[in-house]
């Protein structure tokens, strides 16, 4: 008899299973009615904000020449919130900001680049997701 406990085949399949969910490509950005907008910047953390915290944004083209080359990531979407600041970085970004002016923006996840040509041209591909917390100026 093995003592190999950990390696049995219903937990060989859930393991193939739960990688392949991780590894397959979904939407960037999810669209709906909602209190707040979550934030996905790896599959193991969530962080949401009020839609009413957000006080600005900004999408900025890093690299215009560049704007065609799939393997580049030229635009750069800051989120400015209450108590963060989320940077987004990505391409067709624009889409973003299309939902964000809606009202409709209720998730945005990043994906790994290996996906963004799999990610249809109508619809934003995100690479990173970056929260930066607003630090207390006057403490010191």
């Amino acid at each position: 008899m093995s003592n190999n406990t950990t390696s049995t085949p219903s937990a060989i399949i859930r393991e193939q299973l739960a990688q392949k969910n991780e590894e397959r490509p979904e939407a960037c950005i999810e669209d709906g009615n909602g209190a707040f907008i979550e934030f996905l910047p790896s599959p193991h953390l969530r962080v949401g904000y009020g839609t009413s915290q957000l006080l600005h944004y900004q999408l900025a083209t890093k690299q215009p020449d560049l704007a065609d080359d799939p393997t580049k990531q030229p635009q750069l979407l800051t989120l400015g919130f209450a108590t963060a600041d989320v940077l987004i970085a990505g391409q067709r970004l624009e889409l973003v900001c299309q939902k964000l002016g809606d009202g409709k923006l209720v998730r945005v996840r990043a994906l790994a680049e290996r996906y963004a040509a799999l990610v249809p041209a109508t619809r934003p591909f995100i690479s990173k997701i970056e929260i930066q917390p607003i630090r207390n100026q006057g403490a010191g």
